[in-house]
């Protein structure tokens, strides 16, 4: 159980980097220099950079406001006054990107309308149409006038198909790929998904949810073992694989964004100078203050299984953290007492029945 909530958190906690690794290779890849041969098939190439780029702004934007939310639909930590302001801006450029979006998706969706009412129509009358609307002569003007204009504005060729390029292709995968990354961070955003997920059934998960979020629970066994605590203590991982799984999170746009600038950076010669040796040394100090930080500032809570499977999940009050603290030390306590109880039973047991002499 211990490794099956390990992986699950680790799985949850490398989303925010795959989805970064995601966003900035479309915007990359759409504004990499063309090869002249694919700039010369009527010089769509710009619309198609315009879709992408867009497209990646607004992937990237919204994995960094989810990260500065807590990386978590519920429960959002305290924030300051700076950060705020940035996931306020953050949120306007994804409104932004979002509308970009809509409106290069309308213009493609229109593109391909004009071009199969163009076809259709040259099909029906099988070359019997004026010039102007016959696809066979090209798409300089089409039955609904989409790509005239559009040609114009871009300074392209309006007899060149704009979809016969592998670029509206990718924009298209590129658009199911980024919903389908937006959905699963939003599934595994949610406490109860995520005890689920580790092994929880729906009672326990409803139960446990409760606890994150501060609202107190009286429980009850009938051989007098809180369950809860029982479960914590089944699945939650050990306090060094606890801080490795949070510190990943925590980094994750910058793990995205490292393993998408390497290979340019390799590439670019600068392995084996002195710049590199600087830009090695400073990751390595940032990435073992990370792990101190988040070591000597948490230690304290690694004693409970319930906190530390709090300091993975993220986002609690320091009210939730009090409760868990203290289902565990009233478990204790219990187990304590039970222990005594039957000590002082057995040995009252051993001094009735015992051997006389």
């Amino acid at each position: 159980p211990k490794f099956v909530t390990a992986l699950v958190f680790s799985v949850h906690a490398l989303l925010p980097a795959a989805s970064t690794y995601s966003a900035m290779s479309v915007i990359v890849n759409a504004n990499r220099p063309q090869p002249q041969v694919l700039s010369s098939l009527g010089d769509w190439h710009m619309l198609h950079r315009i879709a992408n780029t867009v497209l990646g702004t607004y992937g990237l934007a919204s994995v960094v406001a989810f990260q500065l939310q807590g990386g978590s639909t519920e429960g959002q930590q305290a924030e300051t006054l700076t950060q705020v302001r940035v996931l306020r801006i953050l949120h306007l450029i994804v409104a932004a990107a979002r509308g970009c979006c809509v409106l290069v998706a309308w213009t493609y969706a229109s593109i391909a309308l004009d071009i199969f009412c163009a076809t259709l129509l040259h099909h029906l009358f099988a070359g019997e149409l004026p010039g102007a609307l016959d696809a066979a002569d090209g798409w300089s003007a089409t039955p609904l006038g989409v790509i005239g204009p559009l040609a114009w504005a871009l300074g392209a060729d309006s007899d060149a198909n704009p979809l016969r390029s592998t670029q509206a292709l990718a924009f298209l995968l590129n658009v199911i790929s980024m919903a389908s990354q937006q959905r699963l961070v939003e599934l595994l955003g949610r406490r109860e998904v995520l005890l689920r997920l580790i092994g929880a059934e729906k009672m326990m998960a409803s139960t446990l949810c409760l606890l994150l979020k501060g609202v107190a629970m009286a429980y009850s066994s009938a051989n007098g073992v809180n369950p809860v605590v029982e479960f914590l203590a089944t699945v939650t991982p050990p306090p060094l694989c606890c801080v490795l799984i949070v510190m990943v999170r925590e980094q994750a746009i910058l793990i995205g964004a490292t393993v998408v600038l390497t290979p340019y950076i390799v590439s670019s010669g600068m392995i084996g100078s002195a710049l590199s040796f600087a830009l090695g040394t400073l990751a390595g100090l940032y990435i073992a203050h990370s792990f101190l930080f988040l070591w000597y500032t948490n230690r304290h809570e690694f004693d409970a299984p319930g906190l530390r499977l709090g300091f993975l999940i993220g986002g609690l009050s320091s009210h939730a953290k009090s409760l868990l603290r203290g289902v565990f030390v009233s478990s204790i306590r219990a187990r304590a007492v039970q222990m005594m109880a039957m000590g002082i039973i057995q040995r009252f047991s051993r001094w009735i029945y015992g051997p006389r002499a």
